[in-house]
C-alpha cells in the first residue's frame, strides 16, 4: 500500500512539473510568426516563383540605386508576407490541454487545401512543435511545383 501512495504520489509531483512547464498560449504567438517566417514563408515563395536576385555589384548603377531596390525589396516582401498570413490563416488559434501538454490549432487555407487543412503545434517543455506528422503538409507545399 505504501508503495502505490508513494507511487502515485511521485506520479502527480512529474505531472504537475511537466504542466507547469507547459509554454503560456501568449507565447505562441511570436512562436508561430516565427514558424511562418522561417518554414512557411520560403516555400511560399518558391511556389509562387517569386525569387528577388540582389542588385548585381558589377552593374554600371551606382551603389545608391542598388541600395534603393534592395530596401525597397524588402519591404515590399515584409508587407506581402504579412497581408498573406492573413489570408492564409483567418481563423483563430484555438487552445486544448492533453494531460502533460497543450495543443494549439490553426487551419491554414491556399489553393493547394481550399477548404483548409488544420495545423497542430504541440507545447510541451516550454517550447512549441509542430505536429512531426504534419510535415507532410510542407513536404506536399514542396513538391507541388517541381
Amino acid at each position: 500500500m505504501k508503495r502505490v501512495v508513494s507511487i502515485t504520489a511521485i506520479s502527480a509531483a512529474v505531472g504537475t512539473a511537466l504542466y507547469l512547464t507547459c509554454p503560456k498560449e501568449e507565447e505562441f504567438q511570436e512562436y508561430f510568426e516565427e514558424w511562418y517566417t522561417q518554414n512557411l514563408w520560403p516555400v511560399l515563395k518558391k511556389l509562387n516563383g517569386e525569387h528577388q536576385d540582389a542588385p548585381n555589384e558589377n552593374d554600371n548603377k551606382s551603389v545608391i540605386i542598388g541600395w534603393i531596390k534592395t530596401t525597397a525589396s524588402k519591404a515590399a516582401n515584409t508587407v506581402e508576407k504579412n497581408l498573406l498570413f492573413d489570408v492564409l490563416f483567418p481563423e483563430k488559434v484555438t487552445f486544448e490541454m492533453y494531460h502533460l501538454c497543450r495543443i494549439a490549432k490553426i487551419k491554414l487555407f491556399c489553393d493547394e487545401f481550399p477548404n483548409g487543412i488544420e495545423l497542430i503545434f504541440i507545447g510541451a517543455g516550454k517550447h512549441w512543435f509542430l505536429n512531426p506528422a504534419q510535415g507532410v503538409v510542407l513536404l506536399t507545399l514542396q513538391k507541388i511545383k517541381k
